[in-house]
C-alpha cells in the first residue's frame, strides 16, 4: 500500500482551517478536484461519527470508481485534536478489488508564517489509485480549502483613486509573461487614473480586495460594444477581474466577482460577459464555477507572442426579468 503526502500553507489561524474541515457545507465546497462536483450525503463530525460523499466528474467522459462517472466514498471520523489534527477512516464503494481497502487520511495544522501549514497524509492507497493522480487532486482540494478559508479575511470595497497605483502594478505584473492581456504596452499610473475618472463618472463600479491593508485584487465592469451608439446594449456589460499572484487560489477572485455580479444586478443589468484567452484554462473553469457558460469561441482574431490568440466569450444571465419596453 502506497502513502502520498501534500502541503498548503493557508493565510488563515488554524481554529478556521479545523472549522472548514468538520463543516459539511465547507467540505462539500473544498474537498473536490477541478472537474468534479460533490455531494455530502452524510457528515457527522465527531470522533467515530461517519461521513458519506460523493464526487462527479463534470465530463461526461469521466471513468468513476462506484459508477460510469462518480466516485463514492464513506467512512468515519477517527481521531479529532482541535485545531491540531483530523483523522479518517476512508473506503470507496466500488466493486473493483484494485480500488478496495480502507485507507487512512490525516490532517495536520500547523501554524506558520502568520496562518497554517496544512499537511495531508493519505496512508493505504488501493493500488488502482495512481499516487500522481492522488498528490493532484489532494493539491486541486488544497487549493480550494485555502481559497475557502482565506477569503474570510478579505475585505471588499470601493476604490478610492489612492488605490490606484496598486491596481495598476496587479494590471502589469503579467502583461509580459502571458496572454491574459493582448498588449505589450504597460499601463501608465496617469492612463488608469484617466480610466478610473471615466469608470466613476459613469457610476461603473471598480472593487479592490483588501488583505492586510494591501489591495491584492480589483475588478470593474464597462460597457460592452459601445452602448451609446447602440443603446440596445445598454444591460449588458463586460467586466475583468484581476489578482495578485501572491492571492491566486485564496478566493480572492472569487469574492471580487460575487460582489460585482451582486452590483451589476442591483444596478437592473442583464448580462455579463467575460472575454478570456482561449488558452487560460483556468479562468474559464473559475468563470463557470461562478455560473457562466461559453457562448462562443473566436479563433485566431488575436496575437501576441508571435501566435494566433483565440477568444472564448463566457456569458451570465443576471436574472428573468422582461426586456423593457
Amino acid at each position: 500500500m502506497t502513502t502520498t503526502r501534500t502541503h498548503r500553507h493557508v493565510r488563515a489561524d488554524r481554529t478556521s482551517v479545523y472549522r472548514a474541515l468538520l463543516d459539511a457545507d465547507a467540505v462539500q465546497r473544498w474537498m473536490v478536484p477541478d472537474g468534479m462536483t460533490s455531494v455530502v450525503h452524510e457528515f457527522d463530525p465527531c470522533e467515530g461519527g461517519k461521513f458519506r460523499i460523493s464526487l462527479t466528474y463534470d465530463d461526461p467522459t469521466g471513468t468513476g470508481k462506484s459508477d460510469p462517472r462518480t466516485d463514492t466514498f464513506h467512512g468515519r471520523f477517527d481521531k479529532l485534536v482541535p485545531d491540531s489534527e483530523v483523522v479518517q477512516v476512508v473506503e470507496f464503494e466500488t466493486a473493483d478489488p484494485s480500488m478496495q481497502g480502507e485507507m487512512t487520511i490525516i490532517y495536520r495544522l500547523v501554524e506558520a508564517d502568520g496562518g497554517t501549514d496544512v499537511i495531508g497524509i493519505h496512508q493505504h492507497l488501493p493500488p488502482g489509485v495512481a499516487p500522481a493522480d492522488n498528490e493532484l487532486g489532494w493539491l486541486m482540494s488544497m487549493a480550494k480549502l485555502a481559497g475557502l478559508v482565506e477569503a474570510e479575511n478579505i475585505d471588499i470595497r470601493d476604490a478610492g483613486r489612492d488605490d490606484v497605483a496598486e491596481i495598476t502594478a496587479i494590471q502589469n505584473a503579467l502583461i509580459a509573461t502571458t496572454a491574459i492581456e493582448w498588449t505589450d504596452e504597460l499601463h501608465e499610473i496617469d492612463e488608469r487614473m484617466d480610466w478610473f475618472d471615466r469608470q466613476r463618472a459613469a457610476g461603473n463600479p471598480i472593487l479592490v480586495a483588501i488583505a492586510s491593508g494591501a489591495v491584492v485584487g480589483w475588478a470593474s465592469y464597462g460597457p460592452f460594444r459601445d452602448s451609446l451608439k447602440w443603446p440596445g446594449y445598454r444591460l449588458t456589460v463586460e467586466h475583468t477581474v484581476h489578482v495578485a499572484r501572491s492571492h491566486w487560489g485564496s478566493g480572492v477572485g472569487r469574492a471580487l466577482m460575487e460582489a460585482l455580479i451582486d452590483r451589476a444586478t442591483t444596478a437592473g443589468l442583464h448580462v455579463m460577459i467575460g472575454a478570456v484567452d482561449g488558452e487560460n484554462l483556468s479562468s474559464i473553469r473559475f468563470h463557470e464555477r461562478l455560473g457562466f457558460r461559453e457562448v462562443a469561441r473566436m479563433p485566431q482574431i488575436g496575437t501576441k507572442f508571435g501566435r494566433w490568440l483565440d477568444l472564448v466569450l463566457l456569458q451570465r444571465v443576471l436574472g428573468d426579468s422582461p426586456p423593457p419596453p
